[in-house]
């Protein structure tokens, strides 16, 4: 009995990073194509656009995967990695982090949650910071307790 093997055609060493590039172009294209639609009704609401450009665009990314799913393979980590570095980018709270670097406890906090959630893991990190808000907020009850 012969076996059979899959051939497959030699691709070019580059064609997985164009395609994964296409896929991540593809899918803002489809991101914001749900707000140029959105924009085109007629309503003055600002709330009721915000609905249509979300449902639009929800509904484009949807069919966007179902199409591409099998090609989401072929995205780069690394093209993953600079979305997500945007995306949190732009979620930060500067201000609100400035603010927080005024008290020494709370600014301790921060860094020593940032940090191990940068450098070792985001559960390490969240543990640590609760551990340490506890712990300061005992040491202060005490303190406040012995002092009033």
């Amino acid at each position: 009995m012969t076996q059979v093997s899959a051939i497959s055609a030699p691709t070019h060493p580059h064609a997985d990073f164009r395609l994964g590039i296409a896929l991540v172009a593809g899918a803002a294209l489809t991101w914001s194509f749900g707000g140029t639609i959105a924009r085109f009704l007629s309503v003055t609401d600002p709330w009721t656009v915000v609905f249509w450009r979300a449902s639009f665009s929800a509904a484009f990314l949807l069919l966007f995967m179902l199409v591409a799913a099998p090609l989401a393979r072929y995205i780069p980590l690394a093209a993953l990695a600079g979305v997500l570095v945007v995306v949190s980018w732009n979620m930060a709270e500067k201000e609100e982090f400035a603010i927080l670097m005024h008290n020494w406890r709370t600014a301790l906090i921060l860094l020593a949650t940032f940090g191990l959630t940068l450098f070792i893991d985001l559960t390490t990190g969240i543990v640590a910071g609760c551990v340490m808000a506890a712990l300061f907020a005992i040491t202060q009850r005490d303190t406040s307790k012995e002092h009033g």
